[in-house]
């Protein structure tokens, strides 16, 4: 049975593990359940959000919070104590004795989230994070504080700090798939994507696209020269790319694929077309999963690796099934979140 949270306090709210899961971790599901409660329920949102702005309080450590919002909490939390009116202590009796504890309590619990409050107000003026993200079926162009460019592709992630001098290097971290054209600074900085721990992508000025899925990650050099850098058993390797080189690296950071390939084939997608070179099904499945979101079950074994070349509209999904279902003699079932391929002869 659901949990009824319709008399909830701010309090019972931040308490609560799913209202916190909500906040500081988001799921579809999470996301679904909140919006339809908040639209039953819209007395309740002033409420909610106040007990947003507390878990987000608590969770400072591992939470990223724009600068903005930052000092938002820190201005309410010192409007609410201005609000309080000041009791003049009198002679103490057990009854006022309990009260003064209590106010004194209190005191030590609002001196401690102005504490945090003011450390939040410091630590994200002074390193404050931005991040861009993408959802299924969208793209994004972003431009970087050095004016290099970023092409976000659907259900992506990009991070990467607000501010960037000129005696540091310019870092970014990516989660799904991005194209990148990084202009070359006078003063030879370094460019880096960070894909895992022990993988990182460095640059001074080039075009490339980096797709981090699954565990792997897969550069493909347009132009210009790379150099990757794979640490494994504490060892470090140097892999120097060259335009229309690529190189997929494994979740233990070994190289499973160097060859040359052409580089359109996988950047077409910025100009909203799915380009396919030779792609066996079971990865233009993975593409569709996770680009748009789609469950793909492909039911017979033997499809898994027959090949696939042509390109097909990104935003036509249902053309690209249909030449999928001619081309490999196959019946294609799509509803709207699931895909199901089987071959006609069974």
């Amino acid at each position: 049975m659901a949990k009824d949270y319709s008399e909830y306090s701010v309090e019972d709210f931040a308490a609560d593990r799913f209202f916190e899961q909500w906040v500081n971790h988001p799921n579809a599901a999470t996301n679904q359940f909140w919006e339809t409660w908040l639209a039953q329920h819209p007395q309740k949102k002033p409420i909610v959000e106040e007990a947003r702005e507390l878990v987000l309080l608590m969770g400072f450590k591992t939470t990223v919070l724009e600068e903005h919002r930052v000092e938002d909490i820190f201005k309410r939390i010192t409007h609410t104590i201005q609000e309080e009116p000041f009791i003049k202590p009198e002679k103490v009796n057990s009854h006022r004795s309990f009260i003064h504890n209590r106010l004194v309590k209190m005191a030590a619990v609002w001196i401690g989230i102005i504490m945090i409050a003011g450390f939040l107000l410091y630590t994200f003026k002074f390193n404050a994070t931005i991040i861009y993200t993408t959802g299924y079926r969208e793209t994004k162009t972003i431009t970087l504080p050095d004016q290099s460019v970023v092409t976000l592709n659907a259900n992506s992630r990009l991070e990467l700090a607000d501010k960037w001098t000129d005696t540091q290097n310019r870092e970014v971290r990516l989660e799904g798939e991005a194209f990148f054209s990084v202009v070359h600074t006078a003063n030879h900085q370094k460019f880096i994507v960070i894909t895992s721990e022990d993988a990182s992508i460095e640059v001074l000025g080039t075009t490339f696209n980096v797709n981090n899925r699954r565990g792997n990650t897969r550069v493909v050099l347009s132009s210009g020269k790379v150099k990757l850098n794979l640490e494994s058993n504490n060892q470090v390797k140097n892999v120097i790319m060259q335009p229309g080189q690529l190189v997929e690296i494994s979740d233990k950071e070994e190289i499973i694929t160097n060859r040359i390939v052409q580089p359109e084939a996988y950047t077409a997608w910025q100009n909203n077309i799915l380009t396919f070179d030779d792609t066996p099904l079971w990865q233009i499945a993975q593409t569709l999963e996770d680009n748009y979101g789609l469950k793909v079950d492909i039911q017979d074994s033997t499809l898994l690796n027959r090949r696939y070349t042509g390109s097909t509209p990104a935003d036509k999904v249902d053309i690209l099934l249909s030449k999928l279902s001619k081309i490999f003699d196959a019946r294609v079932t799509r509803n709207e979140n699931s895909v199901m391929l089987k071959s006609n002869e069974k």
